[in-house]
């Protein structure tokens, strides 16, 4: 017979331990992670059986130097700099890096010690004085020369670094006047080396002609050249023909930057404007499928696209987005004040047609100060359904520009990288700003060198702290903050 219900006492949950991860699953795990802030979140996260003394050295270091100082790039001078007195801990680090930064006059002893893959930055008057050792080590160079200083000689000293991977190289259009230069540069670089950015300077210097772009040619086509930078380089329109021709051919070039090139920029341009047909009748199929096919061959494989015009030249450099239709990645750089019909006839509507577009970075004087403007740029966003990353730098953007943006930005799901720095953000935009930090397809948001108070710096951390958001990266002015969850 029921007697009535009993009390039972109340059982408390055990607590459970927190796991635990062998040390090299662990080691594994990090050693994906390509952000400091997702980094330091697992190494806090995640309990390991015993910690890994490199490990353990960079979350000793992260306490005086910013952590995007130590991972996934380890830069060594800034962090032997602000160490002080962890020699011991900084030696560690350095040693067992997978990725370091170095610089020509950093210490001999920081070459011989690293065992991963090494960055360089080097200008070749003191890359010559650099021992083979050194350069042995290197993976990643990037060599800046000056006008009188010997290629060949450069060069020389670039066959030392068997273990190359990639190369940037900066010098002046002058070098390709000569018939020697392709061959030099085939002889110094590695077999194995996967990528290679040009940089051609040409301020104050002649009219390039045909022969010297036939030179440039020969280099887009016979090494891996996957980003030419031209900077004010002149040429007549047979040399640009020629040009155009080897930017078609070239196995791996995919990035362009023009800068005060906009009359290169206009004959590449028109040297790649799709067929069409001209004749007064009603266009069979025979004809679309020409045009289609043509467009096709336009820049086929150039997928970033970034112009910086003069300011007196701003019109006719927009006119050569007609032709970016497979561009996923355009920036455009305007010095001076953009003309409203160049922005509402130009580039707007050019851009919105470029449907492939996966990242967008806009620039310029008080580009987006006024609501009309802002109002322009999100219809133009709305056609951009596979945009990825949208940089709005020295925009003028204000925190009611902002408020109107939000929709947009929650709208796009895939929208996961935004950069509003160097605009006029005050305090009145933190809500605004927390918005943004809260949606839960962003990774990083950078909001550095706007009119934000050290306070409202603070409250942005502390909400993202608050949010456990560890896959976001808060952009700062200085890395004065360390936001990281």
């Amino acid at each position: 017979m029921f007697r009535g219900a009993m009390t039972m006492p109340k059982r408390s949950k055990p607590s459970v331990p927190k796991p635990t991860l062998p040390q090299n699953v662990f080691t594994k795990i990090v050693s994906y992670l390509d952000r400091h802030t997702t980094f330091f979140a697992a190494l806090d996260a995640l309990a390991t059986v015993e910690r890994d003394p490199f490990l353990l050295a960079l979350s000793t270091l992260r306490q005086d130097c910013a952590p995007w100082q130590l991972w996934p790039l380890f830069h060594a001078s800034d962090v032997a700099a602000a160490s002080g007195g962890l020699g011991a801990v900084f030696d560690l680090a350095l040693s067992n890096h997978p990725l370091v930064q170095l610089e020509t006059n950093s210490p001999v002893r920081y070459f011989s010690m690293v065992s991963g893959d090494v960055h360089l930055t080097a200008d070749a008057a003191i890359l010559v004085h650099l021992n083979d050792a050194s350069l042995a080590k290197v993976t990643d160079l990037a060599v800046e020369m000056a006008i009188g200083q010997s290629l060949q000689g450069v060069m020389a000293h670039v066959t030392h670094a068997r273990r190359l991977r990639s190369l940037s190289l900066s010098l002046n259009i002058r070098e390709f006047t000569q018939e020697a230069t392709p061959e030099v540069l085939r002889e110094a670089v590695p077999s194995n080396l996967r990528s290679m950015r040009l940089n051609v300077f040409g301020r104050s210097t002649p009219l390039a002609d045909e022969a010297t772009a036939r030179y440039l040619a020969q280099v887009l086509l016979s090494l891996p050249i996957t980003a030419l930078e031209l900077h004010s380089v002149r040429m007549d329109v047979f040399a640009a023909r020629v040009l155009y021709d080897a930017m078609v051919d070239a196995p791996k070039l995919c990035k362009m930057v023009l800068m005060a090139n906009t009359d290169l920029a206009c004959m590449l341009a028109a040297f790649g404007q799709p067929w069409t047909c001209h004749r007064p009748h009603e266009h069979e199929s025979s004809c679309n499928e020409r045009a289609f096919a043509s467009a096709k061959l336009v820049f086929p494989n150039i997928e970033s696209w970034t112009i910086v015009p003069r300011q007196s030249e701003t019109s006719r450099a927009l006119q050569t987005l007609a032709v970016m239709t497979h561009a996923r990645r355009f920036s455009v750089h305007l010095l001076g004040d953009l003309d409203e019909t160049d922005f509402v006839t130009k580039l707007l509507p050019r851009l919105g047609r470029l449907s492939r577009l996966q990242g967008a970075q806009l620039s310029g004087q008080q580009l987006f100060a006024n609501a009309s403007r802002v109002a322009l740029l999100i219809e133009t966003l709305r056609e951009l359904r596979h945009l990825s990353s949208l940089r709005l730098n020295y925009t003028g953007l204000a925190t009611d520009g902002l408020r109107s943006l939000l929709p947009l930005m929650a709208a796009h799901p895939q929208l996961a990288h935004v950069d509003l720095g160097e605009n006029n953000l005050a305090d009145d935009a933190v809500p605004l700003l927390k918005q943004v930090i809260a949606m839960p397809q962003m990774q990083s948001l950078w909001v550095t060198a706007n009119n934000l108070t050290d306070r409202a710096k603070h409250e942005l951390c502390d909400y993202l702290r608050q949010l456990r958001r560890s896959s976001l990266h808060l952009g700062l002015d200085d890395g004065d903050l360390n936001c990281d969850v």
